[in-house]
């Protein structure tokens, strides 16, 4: 029960609030205060006002390292929304769409208006970044994430039944739309993991997570839409998923 590494991370304590939110919107009072207490942490440790954005870790006394990421915004901004409709706390929500809009919008202008995941401490494109850790690569690969497109598209997609700012669709569907188009693999299906600024696939892995994003997101984009187009997206997705990442025997 010991841990072996005392580094803090945004996306680790991002899941944490999550939980709690879940917990409390089905009826655990007492975690509305971890709600509170989670994101007070964070606020004092983590947020940076100049940029509006989570850094991205610290160590065990709260000093941060320069990297920073898309990553543990997106997953705290997920966390906000669901913290936003389990207590109805105005904050949560004005901190989601803060966090929204600086990366979906700023942060993706520097980057082909697409979510670049590495950044350095001023928050300009480490485009160079490489991971010091092999370990760390399926967590923090290098090129365009197609999985993390489709999730702030979903996000996106969330918020835009709570806050009334007029972008929040056509962005979603301006990042869907380029990273089903970009990472689709023509001749085996899937979506592949990542793909480089020139739009050329540099990792042709097929991660489940990926393509649960991609068909819930779809789904949605069909939905709010009116737009067919996303239903077959959807269902060439399930028909993939369900060929090759769906166990027929044990379940999941």
């Amino acid at each position: 029960g010991k841990a072996t590494d005392s580094k803090i991370y945004t996306y680790a304590l991002a899941f944490v609030l999550l939980a709690y939110s879940k917990a409390f919107g089905i009826g655990v009072a007492e975690c509305k205060a971890y709600i509170a207490e989670t994101f007070d942490l964070m606020e004092q440790h983590l947020f940076e006002p100049k940029h509006g954005l989570y850094a991205e870790e610290a160590d065990a006394n709260w000093k941060k390292t320069t990297y920073r990421s898309e990553s543990g915004n997106l997953h705290s901004c997920e966390a906000l929304i669901a913290a936003y409709e389990a207590t109805k706390e105005a904050r949560y929500l004005q901190r989601a769409v803060l966090i929204a809009n600086n990366i979906c919008n700023r942060q993706s202008g520097l980057c082909h208006g697409l979510v670049w995941e590495h950044y350095n401490e001023d928050w300009s494109a480490d485009m160079s970044f490489n991971n010091d850790s092999d370990a760390l690569t399926i967590f923090r690969p290098w090129g365009f994430q197609p999985g993390h497109q489709v999730e702030w598209a979903r996000l996106l997609l969330i918020l835009s039944g709570y806050d009334n700012g007029i972008w929040f669709v056509a962005k979603a569907r301006y990042l869907f739309d380029i990273a089903v188009k970009q990472a689709w693999d023509p001749i085996h299906g899937g979506l592949a993991y990542s793909f480089d600024p020139d739009g050329s696939v540099c990792d042709w892995d097929k991660i489940f997570w990926v393509q649960c994003e991609s068909i819930g997101t779809a789904a949605m984009l069909a939905v709010m839409t009116g737009d067919a187009t996303y239903w077959r997206q959807y269902d060439r997705l399930w028909r993939y998923s369900w060929k090759h990442l769906v166990d027929h025997k044990h379940g999941s």
